[in-house]
């Protein structure tokens, strides 16, 4: 039976490992490197960033100021784009409120800005949608357009052929997911995934996932799926995972493609389909179908990562249902 290693660590506050004063005290210098001052330093999301920096990430560039349709306690609709050199993260964070996407550099079709004192704006396009920062600082515009420039032009280059790893999963440094998310993730299996056909047809199902160091994410699924053909025809592909009782969610927006490495497809049955957890009646003819090519193991590479917790917005909605109740004449 496979064994999926895990780092427990990340479940812990702060960063995982490390002394978290250290930490803290490197995460801010690096915000000052990018050009925030102290009223960016004090704000609740500066405060809240050592916990999505790993120890071995480091900050380019960082933009802090406003954006539209922010959500948290009264009414404030401040965010953080964040430039690491290894992926890219939105934070809107405030007490009882914690929203968070993390783009890989892949994910990036553009950036505009404009630089005009107080009215200062940047904003970055993905495949998914643009992220707007107004009223911003204009020496953090200039270093993190300039960093994302230059992230984008190593994008285009021509990847360096790579040596064939004997480890059944590899571990690219080029995205992170933040403590939290993996956290929940770790304690979930299950997801809806949607995929879109070629003519646009939006198709979703319920699946198993697995979760790999990487942040990469793998499901199995019979061939002649409708999801299947339509991971394979578009790459397109989304997760979406949700917590009822924490009021809590995370949405993948990832690339999908078929997985041809027997070493990992090995590794994803032996964790999704462990012998002890086979169905009743089911036999060891059903493991070898399925590496015969009835079933096909698919690899989703997240390009946007989106952790939201509504634990205020519950805690609210429960107080008010109380509220009501308790005005409420009695039968």
């Amino acid at each position: 039976m496979a064994t999926i290693v895990w780092n427990k660590q990340a479940s812990l506050p702060g960063p995982p490992g490390g002394d978290n004063a250290v930490h803290i005290r490197r995460v801010q210098d690096e915000l000052r490197d990018a050009g925030a001052t102290m009223y960016g330093l004090a704000k609740f999301s500066s405060q809240y960033l050592y916990r999505l920096v790993h120890p071995d990430e480091h900050i380019r560039g960082a933009v802090y100021g406003r954006y539209k349709g922010g959500r948290g306690i009264l009414g404030f609709t401040e965010g953080m784009l964040v430039a690491t050199d290894r992926r890219i993260v939105f934070l809107d964070y405030k007490p009882g409120f914690t929203s968070v996407e993390e783009i890989a550099y892949r994910a990036v079709s553009g950036i505009d800005y404009v630089v005009a004192g107080p009215f200062s704006s940047v904003t970055l396009h993905t495949r998914i949608g643009s992220f707007t920062i107004r009223y911003a600082n204009a020496t953090c515009i200039r270093t993190f357009v300039s960093y994302i420039g230059t992230r984008q032009i190593e994008e285009r280059e021509p990847a360096q052929s790579a040596a064939v790893t004997t480890q059944p999963i590899a571990t690219p440094k080029e995205f992170f997911i933040k403590n939290d998310t993996r956290t929940f993730l770790d304690h979930h299996n299950v997801a809806v995934l949607s995929t879109v056909s070629k003519n646009g047809t939006v198709h979703g199902a319920a699946v198993h996932y697995l979760l790999d160091a990487s942040g990469a994410v793998y499901l199995i699924t019979k061939a002649s799926t409708l999801k299947a053909q339509n991971m394979v025809a578009t790459h397109q592909a989304a997760l979406t995972i949700y917590d009822a009782p924490r009021l809590q969610t995370v949405q993948i927006h990832d690339y999908a493609t078929v997985e041809d490495r027997q070493d990992i497809q090995e590794w994803v049955f032996g964790a999704l389909y462990p012998q002890q957890s086979a169905p009743q009646g089911a036999s060891a003819d059903n493991a070898a179908l399925l590496r015969e090519g009835h079933f096909a193991v698919f690899r989703i590479t997240p390009d946007t990562v989106r952790f939201t917790d509504f634990a205020l917005k519950g805690q609210e909605l429960a107080e008010a249902a109380q509220s009501v109740a308790g005005d409420m004449p009695e039968a």
